[in-house]
């Protein structure tokens, strides 16, 4: 809910696109690199997240925060429908390697 909120006060000057990347460090807390930005979708709705979605939630806070796909924007629809943020190249190689494991121990 929080995060809709955010989405919806850093909205910019292209009222489809909310910058989530403002007042937020452009440096991977995880890996230390510099982060790039780019644009992703907004999913509105209840997200009901299945084992898999679970796991990799869970997954992503210690090993890949910044390997996001899309953004989730709650409950309550909004006018943007993308988002910029931030992604880090070492959190999306860990996200692939996630991935990897996962599908290997199935």
């Amino acid at each position: 809910m929080a995060l809709t909120w955010l989405l919806l006060a850093l909205t910019g000057c292209d009222k489809y696109t909310a910058d989530v990347t403002r007042g937020a460090s452009g440096t991977c807390e995880l890996h230390g690199i510099h982060m790039t930005k780019t644009k992703v979708p907004i999913a509105y709705g209840l997200i009901r997240p299945n084992e898999y979605g679970r796991a990799r939630q869970a997954a992503s806070t210690n090993s890949f925060p910044h390997a996001e796909e899309c953004v989730l924007g709650g409950c309550i629809l909004g006018t943007p429908t993308q988002a910029v943020i931030y992604v880090c190249s070492d959190c999306q190689q860990a996200l692939k390697k996630w991935e990897a494991n996962r599908e290997s121990h199935k």
